[in-house]
């Protein structure tokens, strides 16, 4: 069972789902977010109707006041190095830009760059998973699910644009 909400914020309407602990299943733009749903069914409207906590997180995010989110989440369904990549992932410095392949060398699966670059695709939590932080070994920017642009504003509000 899971709850689904939205909330509109500077990058848009976010949509995001969250299971009876209160950990984050999915955060992320509409398109991601009707990719992600295919096959789950339907989720429940949640009353009150809000998971305040993450959106005043998010928000505070995207204003520049906040650097670590402390919202939990749930990563059920992925393999043990998917787990490994995200958890990784989500423990870089805020500003901290790291390669695909530095990525999976910091996970423990050196030379895994295009199997880490495949769950940066899945990556289920925009944001709070920060696949943005992940770039090319030239340095270039590599791809985004919510798109370039928005990749590169995420890294700008982090100093690193």
């Amino acid at each position: 069972m899971f709850y689904t909400s939205n909330f509109d914020t500077r990058i848009g309407k976010l949509y995001y789902l969250w299971d009876k602990s209160f950990r984050v299943i999915f955060l992320g733009l509409a398109n991601n977010y009707k990719i992600f749903l295919a096959g789950k069914g339907k989720g429940h409207d949640f009353l009150p109707k809000k998971f305040l906590k993450l959106e005043k997180e998010v928000n505070f995010y995207l204003s520049g006041k906040l650097k670590n989110f402390s919202i939990g989440v749930s990563l059920k369904g992925f393999t043990v190095f998917q787990k490994k990549v995200l958890k990784t992932l989500k423990e870089t410095k805020y500003g901290q830009k790291v390669s695909y392949m530095q990525l999976a060398d910091m996970s423990g699966f050196p030379g895994t760059y295009r199997a880490v670059g495949t769950c940066m695709a899945h990556n289920p939590t925009m944001i709070i998973i920060p696949c943005h932080r992940v770039i090319k070994s030239d340095g270039s920017m590599g791809n985004f699910s919510s798109g370039i642009n928005l990749k590169k504003m995420l890294l700008k509000l982090e100093g690193n644009g």
